[in-house]
């Protein structure tokens, strides 16, 4: 099953980069990861992605700084926000 549907994945959590990575790519997306948010607005500006899914609590930008920057760049980009607490 091809879904084309491109996936960014941005936790510092590299364990929960890989797995998540792991499940969405068997289930037919494609996706890559970045372990900060800072980065992920680099990716996000020099790629298209479709769904961007993030880390609430993070180092340095936190996910809700990086919902609020990619709606700037990309205004109908769906985020999905994560959190282990």
């Amino acid at each position: 099953m091809e879904f084309n549907s491109k996936i960014l994945i941005v936790d510092d959590q590299i364990n929960t980069c890989k797995s998540l990575e792991a499940i969405l790519k068997k289930s037919g997306y494609v996706c890559s990861f970045t372990l900060s948010a800072e980065d992920a607005l680099k990716k996000v500006q020099a790629e298209h992605f479709d769904i961007v899914i993030t880390d609430i609590r993070m180092p340095g930008m936190d996910g809700l700084q990086l919902l609020e920057e990619l709606k700037k760049i990309q205004p109908h980009l769906v985020v999905i926000m994560i959190t282990g607490y």
